[in-house]
């Protein structure tokens, strides 16, 4: 069985920063793990960047179309399977199922779509794909129950990361001044209500993310600070001397996994997190096991939440041990790739 792995970003890139040891495998979702396991995996970049990337850009944002370079087509004849990271493409669903290949999806589905047109897609992308990798029991419910497609269209696999990668990276006391930190640049987070709950508070809050997405920024206290654009060492660097991580979510966004990486990541590096409750986040830590839930869009709750986490370091330190040894034994990037392949050779027979 021969694998193609599509990608929406310049996938060559990322393969050097994991040779060079600067990134983790779990951002190739998957391929490096499949490829140690002695499967035929190949790998292109979807997107075309050319001339028309900036209309293209603009139309898949409109219409949700997904456009892939044409030349991406041409590649897919020797391949039995096709495995695509993000949201689904239309014309490439549309492709496999002409030429009659195998075509399956990971972290497709993100917010529920409004537009009739992108919903008709999605239906469309979700009856004729061989099927949809999912992070969520919750997700799945909620997909299949709004499209009326069996479950099986949908396979729930955990979230995983890099386990290896990031014991390499091992926490460290924290900085001088102390600080909490927010990271993400996903629509969902809810920095509005984070930067209006620490006003006043004697503590310094970094914030990892885009300006717009903060909302009004002259509404941010004098304790807030964006950072916009880091490499990864200075924002491993940040998570490592942190005092606490805090995980903002709009109630919108708990419906999908907004907010799984950073809680892996802060959790990873041995830090507590207060996290918008999300079912979707519960399936993987309950309230207690490394993380402390509030309330979504409660800024009352989430200050009173940090305020007492900063007043009981031993509080913190109890939270902090209690999520290592379930993200070894459940969350790592083996069990995620003997998963996926088990489930690619299961559509193959």
């Amino acid at each position: 069985m021969r694998l193609l792995y599509l990608y929406p970003w310049p996938v060559e890139e990322s393969l050097r920063k994991y040779s060079a040891g600067s990134i983790a495998s779990d951002r190739l979702y998957g391929l490096i793990e499949l490829r140690k396991r002695g499967f035929s995996v190949d790998c292109a970049t979807m997107h075309t960047n050319g001339p028309f990337k900036k209309w293209i850009g603009r139309i898949n944002r409109m219409f949700g179309l997904n456009i892939v370079n044409p030349k991406t087509l041409l590649k897919l004849l020797p391949y039995d399977t096709i495995i695509v990271k993000d949201g689904y493409s239309t014309l490439m669903t549309l492709a496999c199922f002409l030429v009659r290949k195998r075509i399956v999806y990971v972290d497709a589905l993100f917010r529920i779509p409004q537009n009739p047109l992108r919903k008709f897609l999605c239906y469309i992308n979700i009856r004729l794909a061989s099927g949809t990798v999912v992070y969520s029991k919750t997700q799945m419910k909620i997909w299949a129950q709004l499209f009326t497609v069996p479950s099986r269209r949908l396979k729930v696999m955990p979230y995983c990361m890099d386990v290896s990668f990031y014991a390499a990276n091992a926490s460290h006391p924290y900085a001088a001044k102390p600080y909490i930190l927010s990271v993400g640049r996903d629509i969902g987070r809810d920095y509005p209500t984070l930067t209006e709950a620490v006003k006043g508070l004697d503590i310094h809050v970094k914030i990892v993310s885009l300006r717009h997405l903060l909302g009004d920024n002259d509404a941010c206290g004098a304790n807030v600070e964006l950072l916009e654009y880091i490499p990864d060492e200075i924002l491993f660097k940040l998570y490592r001397e942190a005092v606490l991580v805090v995980l903002p979510l709009k109630k919108w966004a708990t419906q999908y996994p907004s907010g799984i990486r950073g809680l892996f990541e802060a959790l990873h590096f041995g830090k507590c997190v207060i996290a918008s409750r999300s079912p979707v986040l519960e399936e993987y830590f309950r309230n207690g096991d490394g993380v402390v839930y509030v309330a979504p869009e409660n800024g009352a709750e989430l200050r009173k939440a940090i305020q007492r986490l900063l007043d009981n370091p031993g509080d913190r330190s109890r939270l902090e041990n209690r999520a290592a040894g379930i993200i070894q034994k459940k969350y790592n990037m083996d069990v995620f790739a003997d998963r996926l392949g088990r489930y690619l050779q299961s559509l193959a027979e």
